[in-house]
């Protein structure tokens, strides 16, 4: 397997499209960080710092389907295989590549936003200790983003059809942790005002989930890694760190335990 890592990275080391997308992370983080300085007092550096799980969770399905989809279409994998590699190591070596490619944007998004964002607006608000917590379980998010695009690029041979696929489900993931985080995050109690605008008194939110229900919403923004992405970027987890670990750990391990079963079985001619 060490091989068949090292080719990959020397493959994604020449990859034009790789660097263009670890290139758009320093120009977004960049961005961020002068954004924060329009506001009229001095803003908290945290809600720049942690914009990279979403970023990256829109950038590994372009670039796994494409990177991947290409050893399809020019016969690697094939030839991989007929040189006697395992399908299963394939696979890792394949997994590995797209977690380094994401760790290398993770970086590239992070340098700027600490080497001028820290000097600006200073350190993080959050504590350090908070903020070492949510740094290791955003990465640990970025492990799950990962192995979900990569088996639907190692099950889906073809480039074109795979972006598409990618691309759609992780925007669909996104729309749902949203609008699901929105619901959680809304007010219990609304205000009310006169004809005149005046605050008359403030009266139970009669959409405000409550019981079971908020229950199984934040189930679904947890479990989800685009939903722990979206949480990370609104600074709005509720469960404890370690859990919104566990639930990666084990999306990564359904979403490549399907992927090699899959790969397994796949015809590849």
């Amino acid at each position: 397997m060490s091989r068949l890592l090292i080719a990959n990275l020397v493959r994604l080391k020449k990859s034009k499209l790789f660097w263009c997308l670890v290139a758009l992370s320093v120009l977004i983080a960049l961005f961020d960080v002068v954004n924060l300085l329009g506001y009229p007092e001095r803003p908290s550096i945290d809600s720049a710092l942690f914009m990279y799980p979403v970023l990256i969770g829109i950038m590994i399905p372009i670039f796994g389907s494409i990177f991947f989809g290409t050893e399809y279409s020019d016969g690697t994998i094939r030839n991989k295989l007929m040189i006697g590699h395992l399908r299963g190591n394939v696979y890792l070596a394949n997994l590995v590549s797209a977690i380094a490619a994401a760790l290398v944007m993770f970086v590239a998004y992070m340098i700027p936003v600490v080497a001028i964002g820290f000097p600006i607006f200073g350190t993080p608000a959050m504590g350090s200790a908070q903020f070492v917590g949510m740094l290791f379980t955003s990465l640990v998010t970025i492990v799950a983003i990962c192995s979900l695009h990569v088996m639907v690029s190692m099950i889906y041979s073809n480039k074109a059809g795979a972006t598409v696929i990618n691309l759609l489900l992780s925007f669909l993931l996104l729309v749902v942790a949203l609008a699901v985080l929105g619901e959680l995050t809304a007010p219990e109690f609304i205000p009310n005002y006169d004809m005149a605008g005046n605050l008359i008194e403030y009266s139970p939110n009669p959409t405000y989930p409550t019981g079971i229900e908020r229950d199984i919403y934040q189930f679904i923004v947890d479990v989800l890694p685009m939903g722990q992405a979206a949480q990370f970027y609104a600074r709005a987890t509720n469960s404890p760190l370690w859990l919104l670990v566990i639930y990666s750990v084990v999306v990564s391990a359904i979403c490549t335990a399907i992927g090699i079963v899959a790969f397994n079985r796949k015809n590849i001619k």
